[in-house]
């Protein structure tokens, strides 16, 4: 396959026909709002069955070598929070690092995702950092959690 995001009829061919609601308690109980589709890059939930409050939840990824490669992927993931009528409150960060990275360069990512964290009111709430012999530039991958 080509670089960069796969088609419209390849997502839909090979990816979205596998992923369906696999828990009839997520739609009765947490009242799933949005599903997966072409175009809807984040999920809704209703907290209560008159669909007034809701939490949500996005992904976003970017890659490269880059000081701004985490704050990327944090922008991308609270823009589709925001797509769907909701406000990221917290974030979780993946790095995946070649291991030709330097600390510093961590350090001054994560410096720069604070900073956007700090800005926006967003907390960061976790993640997983982890160095690999197979990736030539950090791929960065935030999951934003958010509300209505």
């Amino acid at each position: 396959m080509d670089s960069g995001k796969v088609s419209e009829s390849v997502l839909k061919r090979s990816v979205l026909k596998y992923v369906q609601l696999n828990n009839q308690a997520v739609e009765n109980e947490c009242h799933l709002i949005t599903e997966a589709r072409v175009g809807a890059d984040s999920a809704l939930f209703a907290v209560s069955e008159t669909e007034q409050d809701c939490l949500g939840t996005a992904t976003g990824v970017s890659i490269g070598r880059h000081r701004l490669v985490v704050t990327e992927a944090m922008i991308n993931a609270c823009n589709n929070l925001i797509c769907s009528g909701a406000e990221a409150f917290g974030v979780e960060i993946a790095l995946i690092l070649p291991e030709t990275v330097f600390e510093s360069e961590l350090k001054h990512m994560m410096e720069e995702a604070k900073e956007y964290a700090l800005a926006h009111h967003i907390t960061i709430l976790g993640g997983h950092t982890t160095v690999s012999r197979f990736v030539t530039e950090t791929i960065a991958t935030v999951t934003a959690f958010g509300k209505t």
